[in-house]
């Protein structure tokens, strides 16, 4: 476990160290909601004033929103990283020159992982220059005031730092805490330790550190009231939330922030709770919403509709060339609202097709939407949409609980994953799947069990290991799950 999981951190420093592409290397990105509880919206490139040819990486946003420190890759020659930061006048003005803090915090060596206080006189960072445990330490400086020189950076010492990797460090004045990552349990995790910061000496004191019970994880960030923690899972590649009902309560199990950027990483949130800051790599192309829809039943004659959203989420002008409906689809579904294509969107620009369903007759019927653009890694994308016209209603049977069970099971423990050239196709397909059932079981928990067989049906068709139509899963619980799903079609002829 140890090795696996070093082994997926080490992989990311490297990256961050050494890897500097124009359009593939590491951004940092942001993404915001109106309130707190309210969903995310459209994750949001931060800008060439932030982003540069080189890997920005490990965001930490100061409390007044105005300074924002994160790793820089120094130069195209070297591999070494420094802390930078950069300034605005107000939360609404754009970022100014990148700064480097100076000698006492960046070496010859490497530096990154920054976390400023909330009264902004601490810089928390990870280090690999010498008078450490040894690989990367934990080390910090203190300031008397915000804009003022900082100190001598000081090795957190042998309380924090263990001789094998101590990084991403949590400054958290709210609980007085220093949260951190260490390697030294054998896997990534998540350590807290208190802290007492002595103003005369210019030091801190440090008690024992102890996990908070979140593994494979890095980078966490507290928010403002303490209750909320932001971190990164190792494993997914994504940004996680746990929270706890009080300070000094336990914390809860992590759950994932869905972002459309891919492989998100090392998250710092607002003092207000409202914005996200976090690296990623860079993408170029398209996105769509949803990937899949079901309309569900609809009575004959009456229609309902649904709204794509189409986005280009790279850096680069993006063209959609066409828009349209598989060749022989249902004429139960037509486009209501679109733009004439070529329509050419701008980075983070949006367009929105609305497409009707208006169901002729009983059954189900099922399509895909299709977008064309001249993203050279999805040139079509696949919107799959279905719908099931009804006139009458059946009475209640059995729901297909244990399926979704299975299938979430299944997913859980890596025996079902979803197809596709690329992760976020695999992740699309894997959700398609299981709305399909889903939509299945609200069909059979309200009556309409012929509904509900023309939706298993599809999963079948989607699970058999054929190529036409292409499967959306995979894996050595993909014949288990389709054996389940016959079996249930099989129950459900009779009724």
């Amino acid at each position: 476990m140890r090795s696996a999981n070093l082994s997926i951190v080490l992989a990311l420093m490297i990256l961050s160290a050494s890897s500097a592409m124009a359009s593939n290397g590491l951004d940092i990105w942001t993404v915001s909601r109106t309130d707190v509880g309210a969903p995310w919206g459209r994750p949001v490139n931060i800008g060439s004033e932030i982003n540069t040819v080189f890997n920005e990486a490990s965001p930490d946003i100061s409390a007044d929103g105005l300074t924002l420190y994160f790793d820089h890759r120094r130069s195209l020659v070297t591999r070494g990283l420094d802390v930078v930061y950069s300034t605005r006048p107000d939360i609404n003005s754009p970022w100014e020159a990148l700064q480097n803090p100076g000698p006492y915090i960046n070496t010859n060596s490497s530096e990154g992982g920054p976390s400023i206080s909330a009264d902004g006189l601490v810089l928390f960072f990870h280090s690999t220059r010498s008078g450490g445990s040894g690989g990367w330490d934990i080390w910090y400086s203190i300031r008397s005031s915000v804009g003022g020189p900082w100190t001598a950076a000081i090795n957190a010492g042998p309380v924090i730092n263990s001789g094998v990797a101590e990084w991403t460090p949590e400054i958290s004045l709210v609980d007085n805490t220093l949260y951190f990552a260490s390697d030294r349990g054998g896997g990534w995790a998540i350590y807290a330790a208190g802290i007492t910061i002595d103003p005369v000496t210019g030091t801190i004191s440090f008690g024992a550190p102890q996990s908070v019970g979140l593994v494979d994880a890095v980078a966490p960030d507290i928010s403002s009231d303490g209750l909320t923690m932001y971190y990164e899972s190792v494993i997914e590649n994504e940004i996680l939330t746990a929270t706890r009902t009080s300070i000094g309560s336990a914390w809860s199990a992590g759950a994932i922030i869905p972002l459309a950027t891919a492989s998100n990483e090392a998250p710092s949130i607002s003092a207000d709770d409202l914005t996200l800051y976090y690296m990623s790599i860079d993408q170029l192309g398209i996105d769509v919403s949803p990937y899949s829809y079901d309309f569900g039943d609809v009575e004959v004659g009456d229609s309902r509709t649904v709204v794509v959203t189409i986005s280009n989420v790279g850096d680069v002008d993006l063209t959609v060339l066409d828009l349209g409906f598989e060749i022989g689809s249902s004429l139960d579904y037509s486009i209501t609202s679109a733009p004439v294509p070529p329509v050419i969107l701008l980075p983070q620009e949006t367009e929105d097709v609305e497409i009707a369903y208006a169901p002729s007759a009983v059954g189900f019927t099922e399509l895909f939407f299709e977008v064309s653009s001249d993203d050279p890694d999805e040139p079509v994308v696949q919107i799959y949409l279905s719908g099931a016209g009804i006139q009458t209603e059946l009475p209640p049977d059995q729901a297909i609980a244990a399926i979704i069970e299975f299938f979430d099971q299944s997913v859980a423990d890596g025996t079902l994953t979803g197809t596709g050239r690329f992760p976020r196709m695999e992740r699309r397909r894997l959700r398609a799947m299981r709305n399909i059932l889903r939509a299945a079981g609200n069909l059979i928990n309200g009556g309409y069990y012929r509904g509900a067989r023309m939706l298993l049906r599809v999963a079948a068709r989607r699970s058999d290991g054929f190529r036409r139509p292409i499967d959306f899963v995979e894996g050595p619980a993909t014949s288990e799950l389709s054996a389940k799903i016959q079996d249930l079609l099989t129950a459900l002829a009779t009724e």
